[in-house]
């Protein structure tokens, strides 16, 4: 989508319990109103989940003042992590994976598993 558009689109995607990815892209392509349309991919992939069995969720959007996706990645034992992914314009428009830069997460998705 980044090489091809030059843009990035809010984007879900989720592991099935068959380890089938299945997906949740915003459709709009209006690049001002990003916290609407990854507020809407989050609640298509919360609806997912909580219909069906799933493993794992990434949702990833543009961070277009800072030059990077961030990749929200977290599984069904709340292990959560964000991955900021460089973008680089020159010589053409792509992620520079090697230098992407992992942190700690939240639980967006999932619903928070209780120790007993």
């Amino acid at each position: 989508m980044l090489q091809e558009n030059n843009y990035v689109l809010p984007i879900g995607l989720l592991i099935n319990s068959e380890d089938k990815v299945e997906i949740v892209i915003a459709t709009l392509e209006i690049s001002d109103q990003i916290q609407e349309l990854v507020n809407h991919v989050q609640t298509g992939v919360t609806e997912k989940v909580n219909t069906g069995c799933f493993k794992a969720s990434c949702m990833a959007y543009p961070d277009y003042e800072n030059s990077a996706v961030v990749a929200l990645l977290e599984n069904a034992e709340n292990y959560c992590a964000t991955v900021i992914i460089p973008v680089v314009t020159e010589p053409q428009t792509k992620l520079v994976a090697s230098d992407s830069e992992v942190l700690d997460g939240k639980c967006y998705i999932f619903p928070i598993k209780q120790d007993s």
